[in-house]
């Protein structure tokens, strides 16, 4: 066989290889950083007797170091923050979460992609969320 095929079968195999190995990766990583602290909240269902909730899509947060851009849809009612994946969070094997309000502890002001944010605690670790989150914190612990 001649070089030329040979070298471009390698190119092709190496360029699969990396595409692969960067998701995986990726995957690795989003999954140690969300599942790990979130697996003691089960996801429940938004109880429509606590009133209206607040449903917003495609939020951006930040585990740890982990940018999750667009991965998450938040819905926070009376009693719980509702975290479900999104179909790019759900490629990535996040897990559903719903938190009650007072096990999250609010941090000072953060930064995301997206605009003001803020940090909050959920176990041990940072998860940097849309402001409006802390905002309906407060609303809701009065």
């Amino acid at each position: 066989m001649p070089p030329q095929p040979v070298i471009a079968v390698f190119a092709i195999a190496w360029a699969v290889f990396c595409v692969w190995g960067s998701f995986a990766l990726a995957r690795m990583l989003a999954r140690s950083a969300w599942n790990a602290p979130l697996e003691p909240y089960p996801p429940i269902e938004p109880n429509p007797a606590d009133g209206p909730a607040d449903d917003r899509r495609f939020q951006s947060m930040r585990a740890g170091f982990v940018n999750l851009g667009w991965s998450v849809h938040v819905i926070a009612d009376r009693r719980y923050l509702h975290l479900r994946t999104s179909r790019i969070g759900r490629l990535l094997a996040l897990r559903d979460a719903s938190v009650p309000w007072d096990e999250l502890r609010f941090a000072g002001p953060t930064f995301l992609n997206v605009g003001p944010a803020r940090s909050m605690k959920v176990g041990a670790i940072s998860i940097a969320v849309p402001a409006w989150i802390a905002e309906h914190a407060e609303r809701v612990a009065v």
